[in-house]
C-alpha cells in the first residue's frame, strides 16, 4: 500500500505532539459527539448538543446551538432540539402561551409585508331584499370593500449575554439557563408592548368601583364586551384582567354584605369564560424586575376586552396581531460564539405587534375602597 508523503509528515508531526509535554493547541483537539448523559465518560470532552465544536472553532469560532434545525416553525416556540438544549430548565410563567393568547401569531412570508386595517361598514350592511334582487335582464348592485392596507416590517429583536469559560460557561447546562433567561426576557418585552398597544387604542369605559356596596364586576365585563361588538360589529372574544383588577374582582364577591357571592368569587378564568361568553380570559399575573428591589405588574388595576383569535392571515379582521417571520434557522434563533475566555450567547427573533384594527377594543380602570 502506497502512502502519501504528506500524509506521513502530518501523522508525524501529530504523533509529536501528542507525546511531547508541552499540551495540545485547542483548535487541534479532537472532540466526540455526545452520547448522552448517562453514556457519558468521565474525562472526556463531548461536542454540546450533538454539535461540532471542533468544526466551528475552526471556522470562525460561531455555530448555531441546536444544528439539526434549532427551532420550530411556532412563533418563538422551541423545536425538539432546542427543547433537549434547555433540558431541566422550564418556562414556570408559561410566557410563550401568554405572549400567543394576548397577541395572536401571524405567520409572513418576509420581513416586510402588507396587512389589512379597519374592517369597513359596507361588510355590516342590512339592505331590503328589493334592493338586492336582479331585474329582468339586469345585473346585481355591486358592494364594494373600502378597507385600507399598510405596509408592515418586522423587528430583529433579541439580547446577547457572556458566560465566562473560568464559570462553567462552556458547560451545555450553563448555556441552556442562559438561553432561557434571555427567551423570558424578549417574551415579557413583547407582551409589555402589546398590552402599551391596547391600551393606547382603547376606548375608555367608566371607572368603577369593585369595593362599593352594589358593584358587580361581572355586569361591567359584560358591558364592555357588548360595547365592543356594537362599536366594531365583531364581538370581543378576549378578557383579559391585570393582577391587580382579578383580585378586586374576588374580593367584591367575597364580601360579607353579599348573598351567594361567594359562588362567584371562586370562579376561574377558564369558568368565567362561560359567564362571559368569550373564547379566553386571562389572568395576567406576571411580573418584571422595575428597579433592583422592587417587582411591579405588568398589567395590575385594569381590564381590556379586545378581538384577537390564531389562525388568521394579514388580511383577516382582529383588533391585534403579532406578525413573524420565521427565517432559516427558525422563528426564535440561538447563536454561541465560543472565545478565549467567554462564550457570548445570542438569542433573537423577527416579530412585531400591530394594531390592525382599533374600533371595538375597550379598557376599564379598577378600584376597590
Amino acid at each position: 500500500m502506497k502512502f502519501n508523503l504528506s500524509f506521513i509528515v502530518l501523522a508525524s508531526m501529530y504523533a509529536q505532539r501528542a507525546f511531547s509535554s508541552g499540551p495540545m493547541a485547542v483548535n487541534e483537539r479532537s472532540f466526540t459527539k455526545d452520547p448522552g448523559m448517562d453514556a457519558s465518560k468521565s474525562g472526556e470532552t463531548y461536542a454540546a448538543n450533538d454539535g461540532d465544536i471542533e468544526a466551528a472553532w475552526k471556522s470562525g469560532n460561531e455555530f448555531t446551538a441546536a444544528n439539526d434545525g434549532n427551532l420550530s416553525a411556532t412563533p418563538m416556540g422551541l423545536s425538539q432540539a432546542l427543547s433537549q438544549y434547555a433540558a431541566g430548565v422550564s418556562d414556570s410563567e408559561n410566557l410563550q402561551a401568554l405572549l400567543d393568547r394576548i397577541a395572536p401569531p401571524t405567520p409572513v412570508g418576509a420581513i416586510r409585508f402588507t396587512y389589512g386595517l379597519e374592517t369597513e361598514s359596507e361588510e355590516f350592511q342590512k339592505r331590503t331584499l328589493a334592493n338586492i334582487t336582479r331585474p329582468v335582464h339586469g345585473e346585481f348592485p355591486e358592494l364594494k370593500i373600502t378597507g385600507s392596507e399598510a405596509e408592515g416590517r418586522c423587528n430583529n429583536i433579541g439580547l446577547v449575554s457572556y458566560l465566562d469559560l473560568d464559570q462553567g460557561g462552556a458547560l451545555p447546562q450553563m448555556q441552556q439557563l442562559e438561553v432561557q433567561r434571555l427567551r423570558n426576557i424578549i417574551l415579557r418585552s413583547q407582551i409589555a408592548d402589546a398590552l402599551a398597544l391596547i391600551d393606547a387604542a382603547a376606548s375608555a369605559d367608566t371607572g368603577m368601583n369593585w369595593g362599593a356596596s352594589g358593584a358587580d364586576p361581572d355586569s361591567d365585563v359584560d358591558d364592555m364586551v357588548d360595547a365592543g361588538g356594537r362599536a366594531s360589529g365583531v364581538d370581543n372574544n378576549i378578557v383579559v384582567f391585570g393582577r391587580g383588577s382579578f383580585m378586586k374582582r374576588r374580593r367584591s364577591y367575597r364580601k360579607e354584605s353579599r348573598t351567594n357571592g361567594g359562588e362567584h368569587a371562586i370562579l376561574t378564568p377558564d369558568q368565567l369564560r362561560d359567564v362571559y361568553q368569550v373564547d379566553d380570559v386571562i389572568n395576567l399575573r406576571t411580573l418584571y424586575r422595575s428597579s433592583s428591589t422592587a417587582n411591579t405588574a405588568l398589567l395590575d388595576n385594569t381590564l381590556y376586552t379586545y378581538d384577537a383569535r390564531p389562525g388568521l392571515s394579514l388580511k383577516d379582521s382582529s383588533n391585534i396581531k403579532r406578525m413573524t417571520y420565521v427565517a432559516a434557522g427558525g422563528a426564535t434563533r440561538v447563536w454561541i460564539t465560543v472565545g478565549t475566555h467567554r462564550v457570548k450567547i445570542t438569542v433573537d427573533a423577527y416579530a412585531v405587534n400591530k394594531i390592525t384594527r382599533s374600533v371595538g377594543i375597550r379598557k376599564r380602570a379598577v378600584t376597590f375602597s
